[in-house]
């Protein structure tokens, strides 16, 4: 089972999600991350990453981020109580050499965006990091990490029949998730032509 690593909670910004659906499966290793889970559950679809993934792993400084007074109830709720299949994981001490090279190249990133990139590099397996932020998912990339965001999770889960894509997108949009005009069409007409077919 492929395990995916998280950074749930800073939402992105609007510009952030122009080209954000890329879908990479990583079939032997972790998906880590840096997608907001939070959007996921605040549309109650985070139960597909389980389904989908396997093991789940989240960075222990997203954890420390939930509380956020900005945070919505519902996602700070799950995380004081996350689902049994969630694995909190510490990135490498401070104090580590190797983690303080990593640091100074990933000081423009978040707290849970480094230890997500940090956690996946430390990995013998392929990986996936799920993230929607557009510095995180260019350092992951710059570092051969695999990356997908909240809609690359979201269209995956509707191919494999564990949610519906138009009412994932329609609860999205209620949000402050931002998906331009183009990429909301494209998805939403490639999931029209994938249930034709079915």
């Amino acid at each position: 089972m492929t395990k995916i690593w998280i950074r749930i909670w800073r939402l992105p910004e609007s510009s952030a999600h122009d080209g954000c659906h890329r879908r990479h499966l990583a079939p032997d290793g972790p998906l880590y991350g840096g997608l907001s889970l939070s959007y996921l559950i605040l549309i109650d679809a985070d139960r597909v990453l389980q389904q989908l993934y396997g093991e789940v792993l989240v960075p222990s400084a997203v954890i420390r981020e939930l509380p956020h007074s900005g945070a919505p109830r519902q996602v700070m709720q799950w995380a004081a109580d996350p689902p049994e299949w969630l694995r909190i994981e510490d990135a490498l001490p401070a104090s580590d050499p190797a983690r303080r090279r990593q640091d100074q190249i990933l000081d423009e990133l978040g707290a849970g965006e480094r230890e997500a990139i940090v956690l996946a590099q430390a990995q013998t397996q392929e990986v996936l990091l799920l993230m929607d932020e557009t510095k995180g998912r260019a350092e992951a990339a710059s570092r051969n990490l695999a990356s997908t965001g909240t809609l690359g999770v979201s269209d995956t889960a509707a191919e494999a029949g564990l949610l519906d894509l138009p009412s994932a997108i329609a609860r999205l949009r209620e949000t402050s998730f931002y998906v331009t005009p183009a990429l909301l069409k494209r998805l939403l007409d490639q999931d029209a032509a994938r249930r034709r077919t079915e």
